[in-house]
């Protein structure tokens, strides 16, 4: 752990910091900060490492008030259903939002990035999720079913990172098609285990791949609840109609 810093007084961005709240379960030190727009949700407490660093710099309006179109280019939108439909200005992508939204992202150029967010850019890169959760900057928002291209939020969730490495599709580099289950060559078995907060549990192995899979998958709802990855079959995609 690096030496203590006072940070009380000191200034990030619009943040204030008034005093120091308790540590993290890490041991980080947190600290209670003003922002200057005086909103309802602008004292809040932020992470000293992330003030430092500039990455916590308001209360949530930062993103708000910079968000501008970065070309004289607007969306298509369709508000005719029981919830919005737009199309990516560079690939026409459909993606979707709640009606009363709207009002907050009609103003913006939405367009599809490399890895299939909904995204728009001024000095900074603003993603959809995060503008229509209003997500602090320390935190994350899980795309629940991992739909990009739904931003209902309903469909959304404020998470830390160890939360959202829970809600994890089948990685490319996976031979078993079960996240979690491999064969062992030298046990001729299939191993089963269980990643959490960059610690490896290990499930056991069996001889049976079902038996292995179940493991799996008991061991997900022991350790990851109701963060854990709930598969295609529930993808939100798949709620649109």
């Amino acid at each position: 752990m690096g030496k203590f810093i006072d940070l009380t007084g000191k200034e990030f961005g619009r943040l204030k910091v008034i005093k120091r709240a308790e540590n993290d379960k890490y041991g980080h030190s947190m600290w209670w900060c003003q922002c200057d727009c005086l909103g309802e949700d602008s004292l809040k407490i932020f992470k000293g490492d992330n003030l430092i660093r500039c990455v916590s710099k308001s209360c949530g309006c930062w993103r708000k008030d910079n968000a501008r179109i970065l070309f004289k280019k607007y969306n298509t939108y369709d508000l005719s259903s029981k919830f919005g439909i737009g199309y990516t200005s560079n690939t026409n992508i459909m993606f979707y939002f709640d009606l009363d939204d709207y009002s907050l992202i009609k103003n913006y150029c939405w367009f599809e990035d490399k890895d299939g967010y909904i995204v728009t850019h001024d000095d900074i890169r603003i993603s959809m999720h995060r503008l229509v959760t209003s997500c602090p900057d320390d935190m994350e928002v899980d795309h629940e079913f991992h739909n990009r291209y739904d931003n209902r939020k309903e469909f959304l969730r404020i998470v830390t990172r160890s939360q959202n490495c829970m809600n994890m599709s089948l990685k490319s580099n996976n031979t078993s098609g079960v996240t979690g289950v491999c064969f062992s060559k030298s046990n001729e078995k299939w191993y089963a285990y269980i990643d959490k907060e960059g610690e490896r549990i290990n499930l056991g192995y069996y001889d049976n791949f079902n038996i292995a899979v179940k493991i799996r998958r008991q061991a997900e709802i022991e350790y990851f609840g109701e963060y854990r990855y709930m598969g295609e079959q529930l993808s939100s995609e798949k709620k649109l109609s």
